[in-house]
């Protein structure tokens, strides 16, 4: 019995965590355009090297290091970020305003996680393969 519960719990959260990463997870309703908008200017400029500390909080700031800017741009300048955004994720998380978008890069789409805190200023950035 003890064997089939551990059983039963681990193929639980085996199945919440591919769910949780499904690489064909739909579009939602963009509620919230000039956000995105706001967003894929900030892409542009982050692929332009030309991110500016300005819209970052501090702890993002501390986060981007030039390493992982350098990187993201990269990955950036490989998309051409000319597509569209499809949002994949809306919330908050405290004063926290949560976002996941998708950017549709040929065979190799790009996910862009970012978070806006007090002020609308970016408190997290992540951009990485799907």
């Amino acid at each position: 019995m003890r064997f089939a519960c551990t059983a039963l719990i681990a193929a639980t959260l085996v199945s919440a965590c591919a769910s949780a990463q499904d690489p064909a997870l739909p579009a939602i309703a963009d509620n919230e355009p000039d956000v995105t908008a706001q967003v894929h200017a900030l892409l542009v400029r982050t692929m332009q090297g030309q991110l500016q500390a300005e819209p970052l909080s501090e702890n993002a700031r501390a986060a981007l290091t030039p390493e992982r800017s350098t990187q993201i741009a990269e990955r950036l300048r490989r998309c051409t970020v000319t597509g569209k955004l499809d949002l994949l994720r809306r919330g908050t998380k405290g004063e926290e305003r949560q976002y996941l978008y998708r950017l549709p890069c040929g065979a190799a789409p790009l996910l862009v996680e970012i978070n806006f805190g007090k002020g609308a200023r970016i408190s997290y950035l992540d951009v990485r393969p799907q």
